[in-house]
């Protein structure tokens, strides 16, 4: 049992170290894709290092106005499906 366990963790190791020969920066490719999906995010953000609270992070876009939809005589709030940052 030890036996197979060794085998496969020694076969993991080796096709980790394959994808990792492959790559063409010093940065794995999920790595990237995940700083550029913080990157988009981050862009959405406001920092205030002298709030009431001390260091603050609020949505830059929080002060805009919904964007309105008419549909059948009423007026309904278009939703917006970017993610933004948390308070």
């Amino acid at each position: 049992m030890l036996e197979d366990i060794r085998i496969k963790i020694m076969n993991m190791l080796r096709e980790k170290e394959e994808d990792a020969s492959k790559w063409t920066v010093d940065y794995s490719s999920k790595c990237m894709k995940l700083f550029t999906a913080y990157m988009k995010i981050s862009q959405l953000c406001n920092i205030n290092f002298d709030g009431d609270l001390g260091y603050e992070v609020f949505e830059e876009h929080a002060m805009d106005p919904p964007d309105l939809v008419k549909t059948n005589g009423k007026t309904k709030d278009k939703k917006n499906s970017e993610k933004g940052c948390s308070n």
